[in-house]
């Protein structure tokens, strides 16, 4: 008796009088899978193959202790090995090894991931792993149904968004569970979610799963599927997280509503050209739109957070009515491999009766000898046309082999061709857009250049034009205060030559009455003797020489007064030869330097009064070399000392408590300057090669 290798019922051979099957339909489609009736772990049996991807081959077993039909998975990374010896697994090369065993790592921590949701309905549930053939095995539960892609295939391409939330919210709770373990499916897409024959939903294939968290710095193959998956999973470091499930999830939501796949996320990236749904005519409201656009989003930082958060932007009016039954649902491997029902439709047991036995006689011994001897000729050719056919079958079997390892290996070679093309495809991408991310940047450094010196073009005019404007204000307040002082002048030499003119007229009259005196002392004492008039001779000449002191002293007033008017003005002159200021209450802003010296000490007080600020402007584009700030000004304003090439130092004092933005810009001989530690200044105060230090 023969098995049959999909259902595990016993049959005489051929086509499975149960389900039609045999094993000729699956004969060179999958030449490195293992051959049927393999025995693993001491307990299953494998069948048919009922799936190959990148990373493993799935088969439909038995588990002979149990009696139970299981599916189970093997580790097969067709990019990196092959079979030796028929059934054990090796790497191609010394250099894949470490790859390779890092990716059965990750195969069985897909298998111990299943496990962990053992008890969630809507994920395939996991009864065991191990290893065997130098790789790795997990045995899951055989579920028949269809996949999403097959129902919307079945269904004109679309369904409607009530029928796919039906099928996706069980599976955005079971992503949830997943995603709350701190691990990632990054292969969702409407094949690996499965409608099964009691209308449970169940998500499958964690096969490219990852942990979010902790990533090793190796990396496999990239895995992703061209519309449903993310761009962070087109580069091998890209950063993946719950995002990622995400974007996917969408993908397969608009996929089954509009009946076409999203554009390659990678191609969005420089111009998105999705369509929304309601622009194809599916009838969706705009907040579940919204959700879908959203969770499509190009760059993670724009999609949901969680698919919680997903799933509750759609949940508004949302029925959860139980998913309708699929029973009539052909079995997984007549949706690979055809309709086998065409050799038995009903699925009926071919019972076959013997006739009933006769009583023998002579005539019917002898027949039955002939009988027999012909039938025992027949048996021997039959069995040299059966050893015949044997040794052409093994020849095509052989030659068929041969074929197929030409063709594997053609197909390898393309395989790799492909992926070299598409990975220089890839880098001249990467490098064309690198191109133009730096060209655009010379173009907006360009522009911001010629910007700025358009800017300080105008900057320069305009301080050139405030310069003219102070020095024609200074030339005309220095000719008021010029006009003011001869006046002051004037009045002042007025004032002393009519002081003069009262003094000389005080002396004549003084004079006169002296005379008056005299004349009547002579004419009283005429009379007296000549020692009296000895006497009045001397009284005279004393009151002569009062008289002159006392003009002399009157002179030596007017010329003290008229030296310190002449001093007053020339020290107001001084304060301002070389330099503007402004007065507020009693502070003095510094507003310009006209002088021409090299060396500047600037004053502390101008008129009594305390020189406390050096304003916008005030040393622009000076030739100085040296400047001394005394102490009590307390800040330098912006562009104070622009421009002042030529400047090669500098001395603040204590009491500068600020410095405003630009103040030593473009000091190209200026490189180091000593500023208080409380003093505040703007980060574009100074040059990029001035070092500033702290006291």
């Amino acid at each position: 008796m023969n098995v049959c290798y999909n259902c595990f019922k016993e049959h005489n051979g051929g086509v499975c009088p149960f389900c039609g099957y045999s094993v000729s339909h699956d004969r060179g489609k999958y030449p490195l899978a293992l051959p049927h009736g393999t025995i693993l772990a001491g307990r299953y049996i494998l069948g048919r193959v009922l799936g190959q991807g990148g990373f493993g081959i799935t088969y439909v077993a038995k588990n002979y202790q149990t009696k139970e039909v299981v599916a189970v998975k093997e580790y097969f990374p067709e990019t990196m090995a092959t079979r030796i010896n028929s059934n054990t697994v090796s790497s191609y090369t010394d250099e894949r090894a470490e790859s390779f065993k890092y990716g059965m790592e990750c195969f069985l921590n897909e298998s111990k991931t299943l496990a962990e949701f053992i008890g969630n309905p809507n994920i395939v549930r996991v009864y065991s792993y191990f290893e065997e053939n130098s790789t790795a095995y997990f045995v899951m539960e055989y579920v028949t149904g269809r996949s999403l892609q097959t129902y919307l295939k079945n269904n004109g391409g679309k369904i409607s968004v009530q029928t796919a939330k039906n099928i996706l919210f069980p599976i955005m709770d079971a992503l949830s569970d997943v995603h709350s373990k701190g691990i990632i499916h990054r292969d969702i897409s409407p094949d690996n979610i499965y409608i099964t024959s009691e209308g449970k939903v169940k998500l499958l294939d964690f096969g490219s799963a990852r942990y979010s968290l902790g990533d090793k710095s190796r990396s496999l193959d990239v895995v992703l599927k061209h519309g449903y998956a993310p761009k962070e999973q087109y580069t091998r470091r890209g950063r993946q997280g719950p995002y990622t499930d995400i974007y996917a999830l969408a993908a397969t939501f608009y996929r089954s509503i509009t009946g076409k796949v999203p554009p390659d996320s990678i191609e969005r990236m420089d111009e998105d050209d999705l369509i929304y749904p309601s622009n194809l005519g599916v009838n969706i409201t705009k907040k579940d739109e919204d959700a879908i656009i959203k969770a499509l989003s190009v760059y993670p930082i724009d999609r949901f957070s969680s698919m919680l958060e997903f799933k509750n932007a759609m949940t508004e009016n949302f029925i959860n009515p139980s998913i309708p039954n699929y029973n009539q649902v052909q079995p997984n491997f007549q949706q690979n491999n055809g309709n086998f029902n065409q050799y038995n439709p009903n699925n009926q047991k071919i019972n076959v009766r013997p006739n009933p036995p006769q009583q023998p006689n002579v005539q019917q011994i002898n027949r039955q000898y002939d009988y027999q001897r012909a039938e025992n000729e027949r048996l021997d050719r039959d069995k040299l046309e059966k050893e015949r056919l044997e040794r052409e079958r093994l020849e095509k079997e052989r030659l068929e082999k041969e074929r197929i390892e030409r063709e594997r290996k053609e197909q390898e070679e393309k395989r790799r061709l492909e992926r070299e093309r598409l990975e220089k495809e890839r880098q001249e991408q990467i490098r064309l857009k690198q191109e133009k991310k730096e060209r655009e940047k010379r173009e907006k450094e360009e522009k911001a250049r010629l910007e700025r010196e358009r800017r300080e073009k105008e900057e320069k005019e305009r301080k050139e034009r405030e310069r003219k404007e102070k020095e024609k204000k200074a030339r005309e307040e220095k000719s008021r205060i010029e006009r003011e002082r001869r006046e002051k002048e004037q009045q002042e030499k007025q004032r002393l030559k009519q002081e003069k003119k009262e003094n000389e007229k005080r002396e004549k009259e003084e004079q006169a009455r002296v005379k008056r005196e005299q004349n009547e002392k002579k004419r009283a004492e005429a009379k007296k003797d000549n020692n009296t008039s000895e006497k009045k001779n001397i009284n005279s000449k004393v009151i002569l020489i009062a008289s002159i002191a006392l003009i002399i002293v009157a002179v030596s007033v007017v010329g003290v007064v008229m030296f310190s008017v002449l001093s007053s003005n020339n020290d107001g002159e001084v304060s301002t030869d070389n330099f503007t200021y402004s007065i507020n209450g009693d502070e003095i802003t510094i507003n310009e330097y006209i002088g021409a010296e090299k060396e500047v000490e600037i004053p502390s007080t101008i008129n009594n009064l305390s020189v406390t600020e050096i304003g916008t402007n005030a040393f622009y584009q000076s030739d100085v070399t040296k400047v001394t700030i005394p102490e009590g000004v307390t800040y330098i304003k912006n562009w104070a000392f622009y421009g002042c090439k030529n400047l090669t130092e500098i001395n603040i004092p204590n009491s500068v408590n600020k410095i405003g933005y630009y103040a030593f810009l473009s000091c190209d001989s200026l490189s180091q300057i000593s500023i208080p530690s409380a003093c505040s200044y703007d980060e574009n105060s100074f040059d990029s090669g001035i070092n500033i230090s702290k006291r």
